[in-house]
């Protein structure tokens, strides 16, 4: 699944050019940054430990969660805003205290980062004026299976200088799969499961989801009604199919939106016994390692609902 865009205008290469020079002109060192959300900047040392980066910023909430596990608080001078929301954000508690940024040339230059991680897809205007000035950037696709999980972890440990640590929570990822593999019931037929998301989206193959959906023993449906990717579902169609599973985001703050009315329109009652099952979307939003955790709710609910009761 694709991180969520930041929602700020494109600026053109010369105007953004023109802010950075007034920015690195006018700006004091580690000045703090006008309408952040959350904390101030990290102090900014003047020498690398070892050749690992002491001033990290990240500016995509992916990034973000990465940094988050692999990078020490003191070394992170920034992160982007999303990581503070706990809907979307799996390490929304250690964001807490943490400089926020929104993905803006002027406000990461003033930080005088020695790395800067971003996704393939946002900030990509901000990116180009980084790389302008010299700054080093590490960029990473969103991932579309565990495979790039892995590949993700090992490129920020090996930028950070945390290489070790990303093999651990590689091994720890891994092992907590097999062991989702191990206990799944032996000869359950896989329940047809839709993953339904805001808009009324779902996701079919070649999606992070649709691993998690295969790791933990189920059936992706929206595949077999033609499904790539990510694509629109109509609420038709996914009342006729009669899933035994519909999987929805679980809403974590109180806050109207329309994008989410169709997680809850009063015709999923025509589903009949298709069981309904809230997950945080926080555990598939970025490829992560909390996508082992939603591997093991979903295969618990799958085996609940074969069985009538809750796996030992």
């Amino acid at each position: 699944m694709h991180p969520p865009s930041q929602p700020f205008p494109i600026l053109s290469k010369a105007w953004g050019l023109m802010v950075a020079v007034v920015v690195l002109s006018t700006a004091p060192t580690g000045a703090t940054l006008a309408g952040a959300p959350v904390g101030a900047p990290a102090p900014i040392p003047t020498e690398t430990v070892k050749g690992k980066p002491q001033r990290i910023v990240s500016m995509n909430l992916c990034t973000d969660q990465l940094v988050l596990l692999l990078a020490e608080r003191d070394r992170i001078a920034s992160i982007s805003y999303l990581a503070f929301d706990p809907e979307i954000s799996h390490h929304a508690l250690l964001a807490q205290g943490l400089h926020a940024n929104h993905g803006q040339a002027e406000e990461i230059l003033p930080l005088r980062p020695d790395l800067i991680l971003a996704g393939t897809y946002t900030t990509r205007a901000t990116t180009t004026i980084l790389r302008r000035f010299g700054h080093r950037i590490l960029t990473l696709d969103p991932a579309s299976g565990f495979a790039d999980i892995h590949d993700n972890i090992r490129r920020v440990g090996k930028a950070l200088g945390e290489a070790p640590k990303a093999e651990r929570i590689i091994y720890d990822f891994d092992r907590r799969l097999a062991d989702v593999r191990r206990r799944s019931s032996p000869g359950r037929l896989a329940p047809r499961t839709i993953v339904l998301q805001p808009r009324g989206m779902t996701t079919g193959p070649g999606s992070l989801v649709d691993g998690i959906l295969r790791a933990a023993g189920l059936r992706n449906l929206s595949a077999d009604l033609g499904v790539t990717g990510m694509g629109f579902l109509p609420l038709e169609r996914l009342i006729a199919a009669r899933p035994d599973l519909l999987v929805v985001a679980a809403r974590t703050a109180e806050r109207p939106s329309l994008t989410h009315q169709a997680l809850h329109h009063p015709a999923h009652a025509a589903l009949g016994d298709a069981r309904r099952i809230e997950l945080p979307a926080s555990l598939w939003t970025c490829g992560g390692p909390q996508a082992a955790e939603a591997v093991a709710r979903l295969a618990k609910a799958a085996d609940t609902r074969d069985e009538g009761k809750p796996r030992p």
